[in-house]
């Protein structure tokens, strides 16, 4: 998931395009957050994050996905979370 994120982000100084296929998104930098959940969220946050180290965010994910062992990935916060209920 990571890589395949990746592969459609770029940055241009101030600019971030998102490639979506057959159009793509361009954003200022200051408007990029990075929210995410689940067992592939710190994979795709970390490859947001490399090219928008500035973004600020949020994501959930499992222990065995990552989250136990970081608490942040540049601005982002990585929270444990439990499926598919919480803390049992």
């Amino acid at each position: 998931p990571g890589r395949l994120v990746a592969a459609r982000l770029s940055r241009s100084r101030d600019r971030v395009r998102i490639d979506l296929g057959e159009r793509a998104l361009v954003r200022p930098v200051s408007r990029i957050r990075i929210l995410g959940a689940g067992k592939a969220a710190v994979a795709m946050a970390r490859a947001v994050a490399v090219v928008v180290p500035e973004a600020p965010g949020i994501v959930i994910a499992p222990r065995q996905a990552g989250a136990a062992r970081r608490t942040r990935l540049s601005r982002v916060r990585i929270l444990p979370g439990d499926h598919p209920v919480p803390g049992r």
